[in-house]
């Protein structure tokens, strides 16, 4: 027990700890108390992983006597008990309801160790039910707590299923087959509505448990012999096409259809107020991280801040602080994605987690508030560049000719000049604009999941076209202003390719029709500056092509032809020796004969010690 003590000491504080705030804000708030997960997380921890219902029902006893203590809510003193019942004006915080269910769990725990000792001891068996008609009422005596207005839907339904679940139990173990399969219905009814109406990740305590009911809801009907039970005990009987419930549970307990209906719509409009969960790319994901959430939040509020900025500046500072907030919201993603098994698992596996899904979605919102902003940017340089660059490429040849006003115009109108107290744009400043979009609009082509979407792929690719256009343009006017016509006429052939290409993929694109009347003015503009930069072209010729010929050919010029053209060439020759195999060699039979002569090994050991050799 000491042990134990040590063990459960590190959730001390949370029990203890008073409530602030004043009673009138007390009264406003919404208590929310996840009944499933919270005694899940309980019996996992303290014994029922290893079926140790002692050591759980001690934990219950304690967590009780502390919450007790901690809002000052004691049963009489050491010398007389005395209880108090909670009622629905005690309940100022979520405490109130823990101790009902604290309650129920520990009268729970002592029946299940009771049922595993009564295999041996009989007796105990009229102990356990008796226990088990305790933690009944106390789950009664929850689910009418949570019936009140102070209570979210979502706790309304699980204390709902939880009583359902404690009743079913208790008719199961004293034989009444009936009321237990009733009373197991409703609950595996409402845990599998909430199931649905909760995020992917919160729905595995709810499925477990849908899980556990269906034996008992199996052996229920067995022991009935009733058909018609059988097959409500099927998931195809469960629950009607209209999504309406079909038991006979629903007349006995006054739970129709309707209300459940009601409270599940409840919880879904709870959950995407307090943006606990985004869809994204047909896919629903949790959201638990506060940063993140905080993130969200702002990015939903963002489009009233934008229209309510004055200026320019003050519409870029709220796409900054978006960014930031962004920045900040996919690195705490990164953190846990990092230190998260699963995710890992997932990958190797060719899936895509819950955090992945969610950093992917983050940083498509990163992209588009860049290109927003990026977009926003490159309007106040065309606002600034029109009065200047424009008039400036359309009298070149003027400015060139009348040498008495050229100064002055060039002082007005040269790059560095400025214009109401800041410097003159330049065609160069959009094409820088128009190269980061362009990197921006690729990052979200590349993301997963942007491909299976044919509406959002072609769009991204409209979107690429469409700034290629205009970097083409204004790269083209950056020539025209340094007088280099060809360049310029070969840019604007381009960008008419191009921008034509965006107008085909927004034409079948809904809600597009700005985005091509800007495209469709774009390309009436690169056509008339194609055809001043192609006469400029000819005005700043000095001599016709036929006349420029002619001077080449007066002059004695050494014209080659480029390519030259083939001659033959003799073939570099071949040299292979043929005559080996007609060539005879002399014989070498007499010399082979001499050696044969020589008497092998021993002639020659012996002419070593007699003195033998060659005479």
């Amino acid at each position: 027990m000491a042990a134990e003590k040590n063990q459960t000491s590190g959730d001390q504080n949370s029990d203890v700890l008073p409530q602030e705030g004043t009673e009138d804000e007390q009264n406003k708030v919404v208590l929310t108390l996840e009944i499933l997960q919270t005694i899940k997380d309980a019996q996992q921890t303290h014994g029922l992983r290893h079926g140790d219902y002692q050591r759980y029902r001690g934990y219950c006893a304690r967590r009780l006597r502390r919450l007790r203590k901690g809002l000052h809510f004691t049963c009489g003193n050491r010398h007389k008990f005395q209880r108090k019942p909670i009622t629905e004006e005690l309940l100022s915080e979520q405490r109130f309801l823990l101790m009902p269910l604290m309650e129920a769990e520990r009268a729970w725990s002592y029946a299940m160790q009771l049922k595993q000792e009564a295999n041996t001891e009989h007796r105990k068996q009229f102990h356990m039910v008796s226990r088990m008609k305790k933690a009944a009422g106390h789950a009664a005596t929850l689910a009418r707590l949570c019936d009140s207005d102070k209570v979210d839907a979502r706790t309304k339904l699980e204390a709902q299923a939880y009583s359902a679940w404690m009743q079913g139990s208790l008719e199961f173990e004293v034989q009444l087959w009936e009321a237990a399969l009733n009373h197991f219905n409703e609950a595996k009814t409402i845990y599998e509505k909430l199931s649905s109406a909760l995020p992917e990740d919160a729905r595995m305590v709810y499925d477990l448990r849908v899980e556990d009911i269906k034996p008992s809801i199996r052996y229920c009907a067995y022991n009935i012999g009733d058909q018609s039970a059988m097959e409500d005990a099927t998931d195809e009987g469960q629950v009607r096409s209209t999504g309406r419930l079909s038991f006979k549970f629903a007349e006995q307990k006054g739970m129709l259809g309707d209300k459940l209906d009601e409270l599940v719509a409840q919880t879904r409009e709870k959950q995407a107020a307090t943006i606990s969960e985004v869809t994204w790319q047909g896919r629903t994901v949790s959201v638990k991280q506060e940063q993140v959430r905080l993130f969200l939040l702002s990015y939903q509020e963002s489009s009233t801040d934008l229209q309510a900025a004055p200026d320019t500046n003050s519409k870029l500072e709220v796409y900054e602080k978006l960014l930031m907030d962004c920045k900040d919201a996919m690195q705490v993603l990164r953190g846990e994605l990092r230190e998260d098994p699963s995710a890992r698992a997932a990958q190797a596996e060719g899936k895509t987690s819950q955090l992945a899904h969610l950093l992917t979605y983050l940083t498509y919102i990163r992209n588009t508030i860049t290109i927003q902003r990026n977009l926003l940017m490159a309007d106040t340089v065309k606002a600034s560049l029109s009065p200047v660059t424009v008039m400036y490429i359309r009298n070149t040849i003027t400015i060139q000719r009348n040498l008495l006003m050229a100064d002055t115009v060039k002082a007005s109108l040269s790059p560095g000049a400025a214009v109401d107290g800041r410097r003159a744009a330049k065609p160069q400043d959009l094409v820088r604009l128009y190269d980061i979009i362009l990197q921006n609009v690729e990052e979200l082509r590349q993301l997963p999941g942007i491909q299976d979407d044919a509406t959002m792929a072609q769009n991204l690719e409209a979107q690429r076209d469409a700034c290629k256009a205009y970097r083409s343009f204004y790269i083209a006017k950056s020539y025209a202003v340094s007088q280099k016509w060809k360049e310029a006429v070969a840019l604007y052939d381009q960008a008419l390719v191009q921008g034509k290409t965006a107008l085909g993929l927004y034409a079948s694109l809904p809600d597009s029709a700005d985005r091509i009347a800007e495209l469709e003015g774009l390309v009436a503009e690169v056509h008339a500056n194609k055809s001043s930069s192609h006469a400029s072209c000819i005005l700043d010729s000095p001599t016709s092509p036929d006349e420029q010929d002619l001077t080449l050919n007066d002059t004695g010029a050494n014209m080659v032809t480029f390519p030259p053209n083939f001659q033959p060439i003799p073939c570099k020759p071949l040299f292979f020796d043929l005559a080996l195999n007609h060539v005879e060699f002399p014989s070498l039979q007499d010399r082979l004969a001499e050696q044969k002569k020589g008497g092998g090994i021993a002639n020659m050991v012996k002419g070593w010690f007699w003195g033998g050799g060659n005479k």
